[in-house]
């Protein structure tokens, strides 16, 4: 018997109203013969339950997804298409932690994030996860040191976000992409706004001989815009594979000196203020069609910096040449 009562009675046992009005219980499978079940809902709660059994169903209310239990773990079946964050209310969540939780447990998704301000100390992001604002008016304080994780992770993207540093202290990146790959930022406002002190060393960074790769910085713009008198650098990691393409970087160079590696990397009609090489390596990279205005130095290959192209761009200063098998032509000095 699948559905009974829960006190059982013998044949000739008299049933008293409460027995009979209370809740049966279910110990078996129950054949519906292809019948539909009407009105039901799932289990609502805002963990997951000890001791599942495959195929058992929940539902996260905290996360607005439903979970099925394949045996091993728990997997988002409710969340698809996007995920929209708003401050008002207005959206799926109004914290975009959250949104990218619930993405996550769902496998990865699209996280659309709507013009307003969010505040964070830090966004722990995982595979497969794109956030998208809705243009530069999407703004993402960021308030300490590595606000945002990215590390031994794939295929995360930024897209028309504008994301401000405001640090109260020496910070060296808020941006930690050690041994990354394939992530992207695309049409990014990279905003200083910290008030003073030597505050932000450089933007994306990752630990002392780490590396990462396929990484694409392209359509992005930089600025100081909170009175903070240092931004040293765009990157301090090595990369292996990368596009840097068509960016305002104005005020900022594009690598700090601390014996990395860059190689393999395509940097076209950029704007800089210097592309460095004197401690680190730069190897099999094509450097075209920047614009780069350091008075002091524009594009140094010292040293163990080869097989570079470095052809059409315009520098403040003619660039420096003392590695192997470099081609240095056509970069006009004004």
């Amino acid at each position: 018997m699948a559905i009974k009562h829960k006190t059982i009675k013998a044949s000739g046992d008299v049933g008293l109203a409460s027995e009979w009005n209370d809740n049966h219980v279910v110990d078996g499978a129950v054949d519906f013969l292809q019948h539909q079940i009407l009105n039901h809902v799932i289990e609502n709660r805002t963990d997951f339950p000890a001791g599942p059994v495959e195929g058992q169903i929940i539902y996260r209310t905290d996360l607005k997804s439903a979970f099925i239990w394949d045996g091993t773990i728990w997997k988002g079946t409710a969340v698809s298409g996007w995920i929209i964050v708003a401050t008002d209310g207005a959206g799926d969540f109004t914290d975009i932690q959250t949104a990218i939780d619930a993405a996550h447990a769902a496998g990865g998704g699209f996280i659309y994030i709507k013009a307003g301000t969010y505040t964070t100390t830090g966004l722990t992001l995982y595979n497969d996860i794109t956030l998208m604002g809705e243009d530069w008016r999407t703004q993402i304080i960021l308030t300490d040191e590595y606000s945002i994780f990215c590390i031994n992770l794939s295929r995360v993207n930024f897209i028309s976000l504008r994301l401000s540093f405001k640090v109260n202290s020496h910070t060296e990146a808020p941006i930690d992409i050690d041994n990354a790959s394939y992530i992207t930022f695309d049409r990014i406002f990279f905003d200083n706004a910290t008030t003073s002190g030597n505050a932000v060393e450089c933007i994306i960074w990752g630990s002392y001989g780490n590396t990462a790769s396929y990484i694409r910085v392209r359509n992005c713009k930089f600025e100081k815009t909170g009175g903070a008198t240092t931004t040293d650098a765009f990157f301090s990691i090595g990369i292996n594979k990368g596009w840097i393409e068509s960016n305002d970087l104005t005020g900022i160079d594009f690598n700090l000196e601390q014996y990395v590696i860059y190689q393999n990397m395509h940097i076209t009609d950029n704007k800089f203020d210097r592309i460095s090489g004197t401690t680190d390596t730069i190897t099999k990279c094509t450097i075209r069609g920047n614009e780069i205005f350091d008075a002091g130095t524009s594009i140094n290959l010292g040293a163990g910096s080869n097989y570079n192209a470095v052809i059409g761009n315009i520098v403040n200063v003619a660039p420096v040449n003392t590695g192997t098998g470099n081609e240095v032509a056509h970069n006009p000095v004004y």
